[in-house]
């Protein structure tokens, strides 16, 4: 049986998805609806989408970053409701369901973190764990100077902290 891996970064704007099948990277996607402004259609719109991706994947395992207490509690509430998306997907396919924290993940990856590290600098730690998977992934054809959207491959570092 293939262990087929799902990981996402769920976003209220845009949210990123990795797929992995037995511990290789297969593919990535950007779901970007922040052209909508309605905060309502977006969340559907997002929903859809995520779920037609697990649908394309099947996958048995699937990691999606914990939600937090964030300053926005409708935020919170859509992050939320994403999350519950995703699980009831995972529960109505057998399918194995984690969360991840951000603090977890950047552990294990042992990134410089803590109340002293500010947000910028947890960017940029992300930014250049995403140029190196990158130049795995794909060798030279990666300048060193691309700027690389973290919500897109945000995933692929999720996989990298919990590898099954």
């Amino acid at each position: 049986m293939s262990i087929k891996l799902v990981t996402i970064d769920g976003s209220t704007m845009k949210s990123g998805l990795a797929y992995f099948c037995n511990g290789k990277y297969k593919a990535h996607h950007l779901l970007d609806y922040s052209k909508d402004k309605n905060v309502e259609s977006r969340f559907e719109s997002m929903a859809k989408g995520i779920w037609t991706l697990l649908d394309m994947y099947r996958p048995n395992i699937i990691y999606i970053e914990e939600t937090y207490m964030a300053n926005n509690a409708k935020t919170m509430r859509i992050l939320t409701r994403l999350q519950g998306v995703v699980y009831a997907w995972a529960m109505n396919h057998g399918c194995e369901f984690n969360t991840i924290t951000p603090v977890s993940w950047r552990k294990q990856l042992s990134f410089a973190q803590g109340s002293k590290v500010k947000r910028t600098e947890l960017k940029k730690q992300e930014q250049e764990e995403l140029r190196c998977i990158l130049h795995i992934l794909y060798g030279a054809k990666t300048p060193t100077n691309t700027k690389i959207k973290v919500d897109l491959l945000r995933g692929v570092i999720y996989r990298l902290a919990k590898v099954h």
